[in-house]
């Protein structure tokens, strides 16, 4: 029993394995629980193959129809319910590269070919569909392969043990609940796969000439899947990698200019329908909102107690939200506090801070392009977070075992909320009784 022991806590090949063992004992439950919730209906349920085919019992088919077109409702801001036709392909040139890519291959990953019903005279009628299991194991193979890639490089930044413990806190911190457990937050787990890629290049390639070009397009991947990747160089400036951090420099800029600008235009007209277009601009009390919106997710990181799709925090733009009050001096003292920290604490702390800290600017609400805060927001500064709590709880293992469990504990609570969209909602309005959106 001893030997078995020092394997899984002393070789890293043991470390792998109870990392990725304590990941699908967590999250696992996705596959027989998870099904289709808001977002991933209209993006992925509703688009399959192009053709139903029926067959008789001997699998001769019988009749072979081809769907162009399906037809959805959409309310419009007067009221009234507006029918629209939307292609039936799964090719969208509308949506942005590698976006149209990525969502191609997934609705390529999740078909399966079945019986979806009889026509009049009784013979089956086939086609395909798309299956939610296969979407939840999608998450689940990112995630795994996001965990081993921050293993191999904290290992080599910091040593094997305290990326195996920081690992362990990440794959288990319930703020990944949005991103591993409900099919839409894939581009989050891809964005982070792509900045981890990125970075464990500069661990193995030393010729600039083969490694640039990759960090191009590993820096690319990172930030066209989600913005916060056009923050990777600063990862890398801060690792000594300044050649590939001038060149995800480049590309982050590119992207933020071109896909940033588009998603906040897009958002502007969407805000100013709900009253809230003065959060698309930038003005000097956004420095308020901002220390409030930091203080908001340092909450969320450490006491996830309430999760949900809508938070009711910021959700509209009211004017207290803009005033010196409690959470404002709250987010003084937490900047005061990190500040300090990461001036003053060992190499694995200051990396940890600064890594949360560069990904969470994005989401601080200097522009609100999204919604104003959501406990996705933090997965990627989560990464941090967990170095940090990592490096302090690294001599009491015990306490490490209790966060751990705690932790798996508040996400099984919480997973069954995306077995369906009435769990969904309903879970959201439970945790915030106040949003007129869950009701």
């Amino acid at each position: 029993m001893v030997p078995v022991i020092d394997f899984l806590t002393s070789t890293w090949q043991g470390h792998i394995l109870l990392i990725i063992s304590t990941h699908l004992i967590t999250w696992g439950y996705t596959l027989w629980l998870g099904g289709w919730v808001s977002d991933d209906i209209e993006g992925i349920a509703k688009f399959s193959d192009r053709f139903l085919q029926q067959k008789d019992p001997q699998g001769n088919i019988i009749k072979e129809e081809k769907i162009d077109f399906y037809e959805v409702e959409e309310k419009k801001s007067d009221g009234k319910i507006e029918k629209r036709k939307i292609k039936n392909t799964g090719w969208n040139n509308q949506i942005e590269f590698p976006g149209c890519l990525l969502r191609w291959a997934r609705i390529q990953w999740g078909r399966t070919f079945k019986k979806i019903g009889e026509d009049a005279k009784g013979h089956p009628v086939y086609g395909w569909v798309q299956n939610p299991k296969k979407h939840h194991a999608l998450n689940l193979l990112v995630q795994s392969a996001n965990l081993i890639l921050g293993y191999n490089l904290l290992s080599h930044l910091f040593g094997h043990n305290l990326a195996f413990l920081s690992m362990l806190f990440f794959a288990v911190h319930p703020c990944g609940v949005q991103c591993v457990g409900w099919i839409s937050g894939v581009n989050y787990l891809f964005s982070l796969f792509g900045a981890l890629v990125t970075f464990n290049l500069t661990l193995y390639i030393s010729n600039l000439y083969i490694l640039l070009p990759l960090i191009a397009l590993s820096s690319a991947f990172s930030c066209l899947t989600l913005l916060p990747g056009c923050l990777n160089f600063a990862i890398l400036f801060l690792t000594g990698n300044i050649n590939a951090g001038i060149v995800a420099l480049i590309i982050g800029i590119v992207v933020l200019l071109r896909q940033g600008r588009e998603v906040v235009n897009y958002r502007i007209k969407a805000f100013k329908e709900q009253q809230m277009g003065k959060s698309t601009y930038i003005y000097w009390r956004k420095a308020i909102i901002m220390v409030k919106t930091f203080w908001y997710y340092v909450r969320i990181v450490i006491w996830p107690k309430r999760l949900g799709l809508f938070h009711t925090w910021g959700y509209h733009l009211d004017e207290p939200i803009e005033h010196i009050d409690f959470e404002f001096w709250a987010g003084v003292v937490a900047l005061t506090g990190y500040t300090v920290l990461i001036l003053h604490c060992p190499p694995p702390v200051q990396f940890g801070l600064i890594w949360a800290f560069v990904y969470l600017l994005i989401f601080s609400n200097i522009i609100t392009a999204q919604q104003f805060v959501s406990e996705r927001y933090c997965f990627i500064p989560t990464f941090g977070y967990c170095i940090a709590i990592a490096y302090y709880l690294q001599p009491y293992p015990v306490i490490s075992a209790l966060l751990i469990g705690l932790g798996i504990m508040r996400i099984w609570v919480h997973l069954p909320t995306f077995k369906n969209e009435v769990n969904f909602y309903e879970s959201n309005f439970w945790n915030f009784p106040t949003s007129e959106v869950a009701m």
